[in-house]
Protein backbone atom coordinates (compact mmCIF):
# COMPACT_ATOMS: atom_id res chain seq x y z
CA UNK A 1 0.00 0.00 0.00
CA UNK A 2 2.55 2.40 0.71
CA UNK A 3 1.28 4.94 3.17
CA UNK A 4 3.64 7.82 3.17
CA UNK A 5 5.97 8.65 6.10
CA UNK A 6 5.90 12.34 6.37
CA UNK A 7 2.04 12.73 6.06
CA UNK A 8 0.20 10.27 8.15
CA UNK A 9 2.95 8.51 11.02
CA UNK A 10 0.45 6.25 13.01
CA UNK A 11 -0.77 5.31 9.94
CA UNK A 12 2.72 4.34 8.20
CA UNK A 13 3.49 2.67 11.42
CA UNK A 14 1.08 0.33 11.38
CA UNK A 15 0.96 -1.06 7.75
CA UNK A 16 4.92 -1.03 9.02
CA UNK A 17 4.18 -3.87 11.32
CA UNK A 18 1.86 -5.42 9.53
CA UNK A 19 4.56 -5.74 6.77
CA UNK A 20 7.08 -7.12 9.64
CA UNK A 21 3.76 -9.37 11.14
CA UNK A 22 3.38 -10.94 7.75
CA UNK A 23 7.69 -11.18 6.90
CA UNK A 24 7.20 -8.97 3.93
CA UNK A 25 10.28 -7.32 4.30
CA UNK A 26 10.89 -6.18 1.15
CA UNK A 27 8.05 -3.60 1.26
CA UNK A 28 9.52 -2.03 4.46
CA UNK A 29 10.15 1.86 4.44
CA UNK A 30 13.90 0.90 5.44
CA UNK A 31 15.52 4.23 5.59
CA UNK A 32 12.50 5.88 7.87
CA UNK A 33 11.93 2.32 10.12
CA UNK A 34 15.86 2.22 11.10
CA UNK A 35 15.57 6.15 11.92
CA UNK A 36 12.83 5.63 14.26
CA UNK A 37 14.53 2.45 15.10
CA UNK A 38 17.22 4.78 16.42
CA UNK A 39 15.37 7.66 17.74
CA UNK A 40 13.58 5.35 20.17
CA UNK A 41 17.08 4.82 22.47
CA UNK A 42 18.18 8.24 22.39
CA UNK A 43 14.51 9.71 23.48
CA UNK A 44 14.33 7.07 26.05
CA UNK A 45 17.58 7.98 27.20
CA UNK A 46 16.67 11.98 27.29
CA UNK A 47 13.60 11.20 29.30
CA UNK A 48 15.36 9.27 31.84
CA UNK A 49 17.61 12.00 32.61
CA UNK A 50 15.11 14.11 32.62
CA UNK A 51 12.71 12.22 35.45
CA UNK A 52 15.82 11.85 37.09
CA UNK A 53 16.56 15.82 37.04
CA UNK A 54 13.40 16.40 38.53
CA UNK A 55 12.82 13.60 41.21
CA UNK A 56 16.44 15.06 42.26
CA UNK A 57 15.12 18.21 42.28
CA UNK A 58 11.96 17.32 44.35
CA UNK A 59 13.86 15.17 47.19
CA UNK A 60 16.02 18.18 48.07
CA UNK A 61 12.81 20.61 47.80
CA UNK A 62 11.64 17.65 50.64
CA UNK A 63 14.77 18.51 52.69
CA UNK A 64 14.36 21.80 52.80
CA UNK A 65 12.80 23.33 55.99
CA UNK A 66 11.20 26.61 56.29
CA UNK A 67 10.55 27.43 60.20
CA UNK A 68 7.21 28.38 61.18
CA UNK A 69 7.67 31.09 63.61
CA UNK A 70 5.63 34.01 63.66
CA UNK A 71 7.96 36.91 61.33
CA UNK A 72 9.90 33.97 59.50
CA UNK A 73 11.16 34.90 55.85
CA UNK A 74 13.27 32.99 53.37
CA UNK A 75 16.74 34.62 54.92
CA UNK A 76 15.86 32.03 57.81
CA UNK A 77 15.45 28.88 55.32
CA UNK A 78 17.80 25.87 56.48
CA UNK A 79 18.74 23.41 53.92
CA UNK A 80 19.09 19.82 55.42
CA UNK A 81 21.64 17.30 53.29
Amino acid sequence: MKINYEKDFVAWADEQSILLEQERFAELDLIHLIEEVRDLGSNDKHALKSNLRISGISMLFLRVKVSTAPGTNWSTLTISL
